[in-house]
This record gives C-alpha cells, sequence and structure tokens, in this order.
C-alpha cells in the first residue's frame, strides 16, 4: 500500500492516529501510552475529497473487534488475504495489510 493512509483506533478510547505509508509500502506507527488494543480503519484517502473509499479493504474479517498491541509486539500480525492467494509470514512488531487500488468503473463514495 504505497502512499496511503490507514487509521489506527486505540480501545474503548476511540484515539485514533492516522498513518501514511512511503513510497516502498513501509510505516511506522507509536503506540500511545496506555493502550492495549486497536483496530484498523482504511483511510481517509489522500488527497482532495478524503471522504471517498481510499482502496479495496482485502483483510479477512477478525472474529475480534480489537488487535492486541501485546500479539503485534510478541509475533505480529498477518489477517487472511480475501483479494488473493498471497500470503505473508508475521514477525514481533509488523503488521501486514492486504489492499488493491479502487478500478476505476467501481464508485468510492462511502
Amino acid at each position: 500500500m504505497r502512499n496511503k493512509i490507514v487509521t489506527f483506533e486505540w480501545g474503548e478510547k476511540w484515539d485514533r492516529s492516522e498513518i501514511a505509508f512511503d513510497k516502498q509500502g513501509l510505516a511506522a506507527v507509536e503506540v500511545p501510552g496506555g493502550a492495549h488494543e486497536f483496530t484498523l480503519l482504511a483511510g481517509p484517502k489522500v488527497g482532495k475529497e478524503p471522504y471517498r473509499i481510499p482502496y479495496l479493504d482485502c483483510n479477512e474479517p477478525k472474529m475480534e473487534l480489537f488487535i492486541r498491541v501485546s500479539l503485534v509486539l510478541e509475533k505480529g500480525y498477518v489477517p487472511g488475504n480475501t483479494c488473493g492467494g498471497k500470503s505473508a509470514v508475521a514477525h514481533p512488531g509488523e503488521i501486514v495489510l492486504w489492499a488493491l487500488p479502487n478500478p476505476w468503473w467501481k464508485p468510492d463514495m462511502q
């Protein structure tokens, strides 16, 4: 996910961090003090009209609402890929996200 943004919502406080991926598709996030869990949201879209859908989210839905910070730090986190057969191995401190660009024929309104 190059030059895209993902939003972290931290625990029950619903504090947010918008994290931008660089040209290599990498990003770093600082975990707020006291945060033990988070959920991930696509976007906002970079540039004009940020309310539009920024990309197709290909991450397999989770049974639990939140991802534990301790799990990511200890083992890493790789959800299932619903858009294809690619997979990845989790590494401690790493989150892998799956996404596809919006097709030109598909509306990107939320």
